[in-house]
């Protein structure tokens, strides 16, 4: 199995295609695999790497004391980068794989040609819904184990806006939610939701001269397209996309507009056209 050696232990990564290198960087909690579809589809023209974040998937062979916290995932983001020696990068970030994206682009522009985030957040929210967003997932990993059960396995579903999802793509996911690592889970989305995190990723995002791609989904429970317009009114570059009939898995729900999506937005770069 492809392992790339990082600090603290080994992320299992997966590469495929050739060409313009693009890094495609997951939401909390979930491996690699539901970019299969666009993956394959994109690799006609670019080689895709994806990769399981530290403490997810098969990325688990990591220090007992090893950090899960924010900065630790954009560091690994920017090892995977520097590892395919290829120069700048696209890099594709969907949900809290945005924030790692945005911090890595912070620490490191020199990593990233274009920067596309998918149901990527502008804000951190009031504190009364933050309370209550950080106690339901807190819920949620005590429940884990129980991920399998079908009534519980329904609220996850409901709640993640994962319904519409083939068959194939809703068991994977459910999967990587019942086999999580709790402390690395916690660890990642309790920094992730510090107002500090947000403050770096938004410079990072913001003061960026690279071109950047917003994708919002309209049937989106978790990020909301007014959120992604008013990162879109920070940035110097770039454009916003909805897909109105989407919840938060655009790239699995409709993989084949996704993909068109992000082609045509690589395409306009690479021949410096109006992005």
């Amino acid at each position: 199995m492809p392992y790339l050696r990082v600090d603290e232990g080994d992320l299992y990564y997966h590469r495929v295609g050739e060409g313009a290198p693009l890094v495609f960087v997951n939401d909390w909690v979930l491996s690699q695999t539901y970019w299969q579809d666009v993956t394959q589809e994109l690799s006609r023209d670019y080689c895709c790497v994806t990769y399981d974040p530290r403490g997810v998937g098969q990325s688990r062979t990591f220090q007992p004391n090893a950090s899960y916290a924010i900065e630790a995932h954009a560091e690994d983001l920017h090892q995977v980068i520097i590892s395919l020696r290829s120069g700048l990068v696209h890099v594709v970030g969907h949900g809290l794989g945005g924030l790692f994206a945005g911090l890595c682009l912070r620490a490191h522009p020199q990593d990233v040609q274009t920067l596309s985030l998918i149901s990527a957040e502008a804000e951190i929210g009031a504190s009364e819904v933050l309370d209550g967003r950080l106690k339901y997932i807190q819920t949620l990993i005590i429940l884990r184990r129980l991920a399998t059960v079908p009534l519980l396995r329904s609220l996850i579903l409901r709640r993640y806006s994962l319904g519409e999802l083939p068959v194939s793509a809703r068991r994977a996911l459910v999967s990587d939610f019942a086999h999580l690592n709790p402390r690395a889970s916690w660890e990642t989305i309790g920094t992730a939701l510090e107002q500090r995190t947000y403050d770096e990723y938004i410079a990072g995002v913001s003061q960026a001269n690279v071109p950047v791609l917003l994708l919002a989904c309209g049937r989106d429970h978790l990020v909301s397209v007014e959120s992604a317009r008013k990162l879109f009114a920070r940035i110097h570059r770039g454009r916003l996309v909805t897909m109105h009939g989407s919840g938060h898995f655009p790239m699995s729900e409709y993989p084949q507009k996704f993909t068109e999506i992000l082609r045509d937005f690589l395409a306009a770069t690479e021949r410096s056209a109006p992005i």
